[in-house]
């Protein structure tokens, strides 16, 4: 086999580059499952977190930037592969966020009253949405009367710590899961179990509480 000389080499080594740009360009689903199967071995996330450290290490700035770059050029590929590994690990997420904002509760809503303050209209839009959703569920409403004759039936207590709270109205199954606002999916909860249950049904934040050793209360 003859030897390139030296500007041969450097004009092959460009040709290959643009060669694979080009193809993973018109291969990204390839590449993405790629990416995920050499994800999923241990030595192969040890590595690349040792070398991104190193990058990060010798020149942040550089980093940041080479960073931004390459998600704006990537961003739906991103985005997905951000969304896949949230599904992929969604309990792990929610731990998390519970143990974040139990740490930072006061920090949380500072900045959440804040940004509401600065963004009415994002706040009424996002009631608006969720009022649509509850009114557009396949199920119909609830009457106030139906609420009361609920929160008797369970004698004023929270359907989840059993607990006699001031109570509000819950959704078992979340109306951002496609839940009702039938009386037949409302559950009389106190404002934390109400809030802590964020987007669970009511079977998951049961498990959720039994896990994390929290009282439960019977069904009724």
């Amino acid at each position: 086999m003859r030897k390139l000389s030296s500007e041969q080499a450097a004009i092959r080594k460009i040709e290959q580059a643009a060669y694979m740009r080009a193809w993973k360009a018109a291969h990204p689903d390839l590449i993405l499952e790629y990416r995920r199967r050499s994800d999923a071995k241990p030595a192969t996330k040890q590595y690349r977190r040792d070398y991104e450290r190193r990058r990060r290490a010798a020149d942040p700035e550089a980093y940041r930037r080479r960073s931004r770059r390459y998600y704006l050029r990537h961003r739906e590929q991103e985005a997905a592969r951000a969304r896949e590994y949230r599904a992929r690990n969604y309990q792990r997420f929610v731990d998390y966020e519970r143990r974040y904002y139990a740490e930072h509760r006061t920090k949380e809503l500072a900045a959440a009253k804040a940004w509401q303050a600065a963004h009415p209209e994002n706040v009424r839009a996002n009631v608006a949405r969720r009022s649509a959703r509850i009114r557009g569920s396949l199920d119909g409403r609830h009457t106030k009367e139906q609420w009361i004759d609920l929160v008797a039936r369970y004698g004023g207590r929270c359907t989840y710590c059993g607990e006699a709270r001031p109570l509000c109205r819950d959704h078992a199954m979340p109306v951002s899961r496609g839940g009702s606002d039938d009386i037949s999916n409302i559950r009389p909860a106190c404002k934390a179990c109400n809030s802590g249950k964020h987007t669970m049904d009511e079977q998951e934040y049961r498990a959720y509480r039994i896990r994390k050793g929290l009282p439960l209360a019977e069904l009724v």
